[in-house]
């Protein structure tokens, strides 16, 4: 285990460290975060870099995720 800094900016956004196992995908840990996502709607990062689904995370990454579209209240 190791920890990623996360960083939220949908809905008021948050972020933070958090705790991966070794081994885990972006896709994984989003599962793991936001459930069933639909990651169509937003821009995923690792180290500021774009990012494919099966990226493999490391100790100290920092994930950062971004709506595409913002909804108006």
């Amino acid at each position: 285990m190791f920890d990623v800094i996360y960083i939220n900016n949908d809905e008021g956004g948050f972020g933070g460290p958090s705790r991966v196992a070794e081994g885990t995908t972006v896709q994984q840990f989003l599962e793991q975060k936001l459930g069933n996502y639909d990651p169509s709607r937003y821009l995923i990062r690792v180290n500021r870099a774009p990012c494919v689904a099966d990226q493999v995370l490391h100790a100290n990454d920092r994930v950062t995720l971004s709506p595409t579209k913002v909804d108006a209240a």
